[in-house]
């Protein structure tokens, strides 16, 4: 179930019920109409706020697949799942990157490139790239239009899962983690150049993994959510 809230007020709106298993990702159009709801079933749900009701839905509730993440992109019409696929008999999964035309509910490019299953997604702002984070402890950059692999960044520890871009789509931060010992471990994160594929910066201060960072509207900020169940803020100026 998803629940929808008026922040101000502190009020429910409304909630949202139709997946079989648990919701694992939420994306909004860019005029904030349209919310989507992907469930690890392997379907993503579309819901019009205006009227709180359902609008259509795609993918598939396949076995072997385990829908992982989803961005959407500002058009509201095109979205990104990413998919772990475990073969029949296979132990360990792969990973499969779609991007669907939702009004045709049709898949328009399949992308492939991760040696294991996804953890997290993020596209720019610009809708030009989509940055895929996977269990091989790699981020793929990836160019939307035609689906050819941009860069793959290498430098992770440990699986990265919070992924966010600056506005300019010019940097992307990542956080993921560092074993210190068998009871320590710390939280990275690391900027990197989009255009180039390069590592910036690194940055470490939690005491558990960052699942999530956000930069702040002028891109010198940078909030990242720890495990440790603190956030931090962080004085950067990307690229520098």
């Amino acid at each position: 179930m998803v629940k929808l809230w008026d922040v101000a007020k502190g009020k429910q709106l409304a909630s949202f019920k139709g997946h079989r298993l648990g919701v694992i990702s939420i994306g909004w159009s860019a005029d904030g109409k349209t919310m989507a709801t992907a469930g690890t079933e392997g379907i993503v749900k579309q819901w019009d706020i205006p009227t709180m009701k359902g609008r259509g839905q795609f993918g598939k509730d396949a076995e072997g697949e385990h829908l992982r993440s989803m961005a959407v992109l500002s058009d509201g019409q095109r979205f990104v799942t990413a998919h772990a696929i475990y073969p029949v008999g296979e132990l360990f999964g792969s990973c499969e990157i779609r991007l669907w035309d939702s009004k045709k509910a049709m898949v328009m490019r399949t992308m492939r490139g991760h040696r294991h299953i996804p953890s997290n997604m993020a596209i720019s702002a610009d809708n030009c790239v989509l940055a895929s984070a996977s269990e091989d402890k790699t981020i793929i950059l990836w160019s939307v239009s035609d689906g050819k692999k941009l860069f793959t960044l290498k430098g992770h520890a440990d699986t990265p899962h919070g992924l966010a871009f600056t506005s300019d789509g010019k940097m992307l931060a990542s956080g993921s983690r560092r074993l210190v010992d068998e009871e320590r471990e710390v939280g990275v994160v690391k900027l990197w150049e989009v255009g180039t594929g390069k590592e910036r910066a690194t940055f470490e201060g939690h005491e558990g993994l960052i699942f999530s960072l956000v930069f702040s509207p002028d891109d010198k900020l940078l909030a990242t959510g720890s495990a440790d169940g603190k956030i931090k803020l962080w004085d950067v100026v990307p690229g520098r």
